[in-house]
């Protein structure tokens, strides 16, 4: 059954994805293996624009989280992400040239209605990693500590460990 405040969001236009709407078969993780070879290059590159199409999208973002100014929070979120990215490249980038090598999905759960400040439910995978190799053959991990769907799609919601305050 869809919650309430999801039902007046499809009336007001969007489309909620039936993978969003009741919990069913987990959309595969294999469109995640893409997305950490991008945060590879970015992470080289040291570019979060080049994979700012990867963090979770504005317009879901606002209808799925039930909080106050739901977008001031995502643009805390996207800074967050940017500055994750800028800290790993600097953590690697004497490593040479790094060549992805493979990407594990962490704990993948089911998020119900109301369960992460969220109207909408949808799947989540924490602790997910991903590994890239040095010229040398070292193995190199990352860490892309969240992950949510939106349809068949997976998003980045944070790469590392937010910030104390």
């Amino acid at each position: 059954m869809i919650h309430l405040a999801a039902a007046l969001l499809l009336a007001s236009g969007l489309t909620i994805p039936p993978e969003n709407k009741a919990k069913g078969e987990m959309p595969p993780v294999e469109p995640a293996v893409a997305m950490a070879k991008r945060l590879l290059d970015a992470i080289q590159a040291d570019d979060p624009k080049a994979v700012a199409g990867d963090f979770f999208p504005a317009e879901p973002f606002d209808a799925l989280k039930a909080i106050a100014k739901p977008g001031d929070y995502l643009a805390q979120l996207v800074k967050w992400y940017e500055a994750d990215i800028h800290k790993e490249h600097q953590r690697v980038k004497g490593l040479g040239k790094l060549t992805f090598d493979s990407f594990r999905a962490g704990g993948c759960k089911w998020k119900e209605v109301n369960s992460e400040a969220n109207k909408i439910p949808y799947w989540s995978c924490y602790g997910n990693k991903f590994f890239a190799k040095t010229e040398a053959g070292k193995k190199v991990d990352f860490g892309l500590r969240a992950m949510i769907n939106w349809g068949t799609a997976w998003y980045v919601t944070h790469l590392l460990p937010l910030p104390k305050h």
